[in-house]
């Protein structure tokens, strides 16, 4: 993000749309460091207020589009994950599985039995 931000500052300063007065301010600024905080941006003549927070604004921007190849990425990596099963869960047995199912399919046969011989007497 600082790269962009120098470069923003730099090319304002090349474009000519910062004053003499204004640009000793900048050179200072660079000088000691940069802003200590927020609260130092408000003792800046208004045009270097507003070149410094268009400049960062440029920079949170280009950070944020920077992250959305990533993020396709990652959703693009993340179709071909597979489902790796909990090793501490209890698998059920499956023979008792297949006794559900074999208890499952035999009540309605018989239950059918039943209705055809209810049927019949009728």
């Amino acid at each position: 993000m600082n790269a962009k931000v120098n470069s923003y500052i730099v090319g304002q300063i090349e474009s000519g749309t910062i004053s003499g007065s204004d640009l000793d301010i900048l050179a200072a600024l660079y000088n000691s460091g940069g802003l200590a905080s927020i609260m130092s941006l408000e003792g800046l003549p208004q045009t270097v207020q507003q070149i410094i927070r268009d400049a960062f604004r440029n920079g949170v921007r280009w950070s944020f589009m920077s992250l959305i190849p990533w993020a396709g990425l990652t959703v693009f990596l993340f179709l071909f994950l597979s489902k790796i099963p909990d090793g501490d869960v209890q698998q059920p047995n499956h023979d008792e599985e297949m006794r559900d199912v074999e208890d499952q399919t035999r009540k309605p046969s018989s239950s059918l039995g039943e209705n055809i011989a209810t049927e019949g007497q009728k």
